[in-house]
């Protein structure tokens, strides 16, 4: 389990640990499930800010740059926005202004975070969710096992997005193998 404020918290390994160590418990470690924010990113993804400045950039794909921008969150198994609260009265602490990415005291919607935003998922738009109802932005819109999340700028000719583009939308996809090289076709 991590400190976060997402509706997909994790019994990671570390925490497993942590209750085995105590005394109290005995664990099954098996039962650890990954944590894939941040996997395989080296020091500085937890030691540096999350956006670059000039022009405010995110970092790594696990961060979002552009304010209630819509887009996929960050392991492709949902469709958000990126989540901030805007010109708070009362920010935080003057220790949070390291963090004031967009300089009007804009907080994130994650606590646990250092202010930094992510594309949290709507509630609504799980891609694997077979009984997602979409939006109907894009036609071809799948929900299901084999559906994942993608960045596009696909919209029907008679629609007006609501939001800016691109945003994400939930396509069905298939894995396969070519020449030892794993590629992603999504119809």
């Amino acid at each position: 389990m991590t400190s976060t404020q997402w509706n997909d918290p994790r019994l990671s390994a570390l925490t497993l640990a942590l209750l085995e160590d105590s005394g109290w418990y005995q664990v099954d470690y098996s039962k650890a499930e990954p944590l894939p924010f941040g996997k395989n990113k080296t020091c500085p993804f937890v030691n540096s800010n999350c956006l670059s400045s000039s022009p405010l950039k995110a970092v790594s794909r696990e961060f979002c740059a552009t304010p209630l921008a819509s887009g996929c969150n960050f392991d492709y198994t949902a469709r958000g926005s990126c989540a901030i609260s805007s010109n708070l009265p009362n920010f935080p602490s003057a220790a949070w202004a390291y963090w004031d990415y967009f300089g009007n005291q804009t907080v994130a919607h994650d606590n646990f975070a250092d202010n930094c935003p992510i594309i949290e998922p709507y509630s609504d738009y799980y891609c694997n969710d077979p009984t997602t109802i979409p939006y109907g932005y894009i036609q071809s819109e799948y929900f299901g096992a084999d559906s994942a999340c993608f960045d596009n700028t696909l919209v029907l000719a008679s629609i007006t997005p609501t939001s800016q583009l691109p945003m994400g939308s939930c396509l069905k996809y298939q894995v396969f193998s070519h020449f030892n090289n794993a590629l992603t076709k999504w119809f």
